[in-house]
């Protein structure tokens, strides 16, 4: 069954629960913490996107048996890296059970 939701999170606690298919962790580097999230799930196929307000440190590591892609959807975004090496706009990362910082 598909389904769809939004979520907003001003508890970075709260928002580490949001990741059924990744082990989080989420460092506000202000107490500002805001993140906005949309998901939307399918048989075999989970979608989501994340928008941080102000810059955080995250720790993410997916589930064994997941297999993950990410890419930036606007290019005035602050440093992402992924496993120590900074994303740009132009690339897509492939995370396989990885554990890496943002």
């Amino acid at each position: 069954m598909a389904w769809s939701r939004v979520l907003c999170f001003t508890d970075p606690l709260a928002c580490q629960s949001a990741f059924p298919y990744s082990d989080i962790e989420v460092l506000p580097t202000t107490k500002d913490f805001r993140i906005e999230m949309t998901q939307v799930a399918m048989s075999r196929l989970w979608l989501q996107r994340v928008h941080l307000s102000p810059p955080t440190v995250s720790t993410a590591t997916s589930k064994p048996d997941r297999l993950s892609i990410g890419f930036l959807t606007e290019s005035n975004l602050s440093p992402y890296h992924h496993c120590g090496i900074e994303v740009v706009v132009s690339k897509i990362v492939r995370d396989a059970g990885l554990v890496c910082t943002h």
